[in-house]
């Protein structure tokens, strides 16, 4: 519980940053159109812009890392007796799933310029356990999935990285 309440504080975090910056950024820019950055120097405003977007990808980099680990220790957790199911429809490879689900990359830098497409949920369901797993097919290579969603025993993970594998291209 104390792993999913460091991520969130560090998403809270994130966004009053952008807001604080985009707030900035909106002044400045009035400001500058009224004429009173007439000197053409560099505004102090700048430095603050540079390292606030500094920070919020350093952050939105922290938080994929500790997410992509957070699923994947839970992945590592599950007992051999799952039920897994895509879609709602029971797979017969269940093992093959959750070692493709554990080969999970952080979003870190990866974003090109494309978008998911066809969605998949996975359902990983235990005596005890309850994994659910959105996944996405992105529109140009189309064994990459985007990792949407994730969610262990209620508690939600969002946009976490993305998998490579061919093992979904039949569902």
């Amino acid at each position: 519980m104390l792993y999913e309440n460091i991520i969130s504080y560090i998403g809270y975090i994130k966004y009053i940053l952008i807001f604080v910056v985009l707030i900035t950024f909106t002044v400045a820019y009035v400001k500058q159109i009224k004429g009173d950055y007439s000197n053409r120097k560099k505004p102090k405003y700048m430095n603050f812009i540079f390292v606030s977007l500094a920070i919020v990808l350093l952050l939105d980099t922290l938080t994929s890392a500790l997410s992509t680990d957070r699923i994947i220790s839970n992945l590592d957790k599950l007992p051999s007796n799952v039920t897994v199911l895509i879609n709602g429809q029971i797979v017969s490879n269940p093992e093959e799933i959750i070692n493709t689900l554990k080969t999970i990359k952080p979003d870190v830098f990866l974003a090109h310029h494309s978008s998911p497409t066809k969605q998949l949920r996975i359902k990983v369901e235990g005596r005890y356990d309850k994994l659910i797993v959105d996944l996405g097919r992105d529109s140009d290579r189309l064994q990459e999935y985007w990792v949407l969603n994730f969610e262990v025993n209620g508690t939600s993970f969002r946009e976490v990285g993305r998998i490579t594998t061919p093992v979904f291209d039949k569902y």
